[in-house]
């Protein structure tokens, strides 16, 4: 990260810093990155509004979870920050209530069941759900201080939200297309168990979801790891799976495009064995 306040501190040229300027991206006035991917640069520009602002300044909401490495649906457009006084900061930030906060390495970061609180206020369900899964599974904090924080927040705007969170989170979820596959089923009236183990004889194995009541797991499968381990990958699950259907076990993957038709995640459940146990529900994701 290069600043224009740096040209005298360094020693350099007008024309030097400007020469390095053209070879970064600027993320904020006077401060440029030289980051090429779209998270590195925000977290740049969530370290440049710190280092612009009063000490004691920490950063909240999706802010503090990019900082985290903390999955989010998108790049957030604007920073969050707490601790500071409310006034005109320009377009770029975003000031909220203020909250208790600790540092993390360098920066000051909001105590992470704040952060799911924020994210509750400010993300969708499932984004908000995502984050404080991702929290709750790298032990940033457990599902009490969700609860402590919902309790602190009693009478405020949108606290609700910040309860389903914390009613809801799973410390089990090992990926955000896990966390949306167990809220899909949940809302489709289904009862699910995170993580479930089987053993296999000699061997051990783990289903992402299982329908309660029965031996039908749910697989959430991303592209990543097929990009990293390729056919080895392939060829290990589908052993792992014979494994399982010798059990007695069934098996069904989902891909995260397939989670927005929940008519057809439902009919799959429902053909290969699950029943629901409550009324589907509605949500605005």
């Amino acid at each position: 990260m290069f600043r224009t306040s740096n040209v005298k501190a360094v020693g350099l040229s007008n024309r030097e810093a400007a020469a390095i300027r053209k070879k970064q991206r600027r993320v904020l006035p006077g401060v440029f990155s030289e980051a090429k991917e779209p998270w590195e640069r925000y977290a740049d520009r969530c370290l440049g509004v710190l280092d612009q602002l009063k000490p004691g300044a920490a950063l909240a909401g999706p802010s503090a979870a990019a900082l985290l490495k903390i999955p989010l649906p998108a790049v957030p457009r604007k920073v969050y920050v707490r601790n500071i006084a409310r006034g005109a900061y320009g377009e770029h930030l975003v000031v909220m209530p203020p909250g208790p906060a600790e540092e993390v390495g360098d920066v000051l970061i909001s105590q992470p069941a704040r952060v799911a609180a924020d994210c509750a206020r400010l993300l969708s369900s499932r984004g908000a759900l995502i984050v404080a899964d991702a929290l709750l599974a790298g032990d940033w904090c457990d599902s009490s201080d969700l609860h402590r924080v919902a309790d602190e927040l009693a009478g405020t705007t949108r606290v609700q939200r910040v309860r389903w969170v914390a009613d809801n989170a799973d410390p089990l979820s090992e990926s955000p297309g896990e966390t949306w596959s167990r809220l899909v089923l949940r809302n489709l009236g289904y009862d699910v168990v995170s993580q479930f183990h089987v053993v296999l004889g000699q061997r051990e194995a783990w289903l992402d979801l299982l329908i309660r009541g029965t031996r039908l797991g749910v697989e959430f499968d991303g592209q990543e790891k097929y990009a990293t381990y390729g056919p080895r990958k392939v060829v290990q699950e589908k052993i792992r799976d014979g494994d399982l259907e010798a059990e007695g076990y069934r098996l069904i993957r989902l891909v995260w495009s397939q989670l927005f038709d929940h008519g057809k995640v439902d009919s799959r459940v429902r053909h290969a064995g699950g029943r629901p146990v409550r009324r589907p529900i509605t949500m605005n994701w």
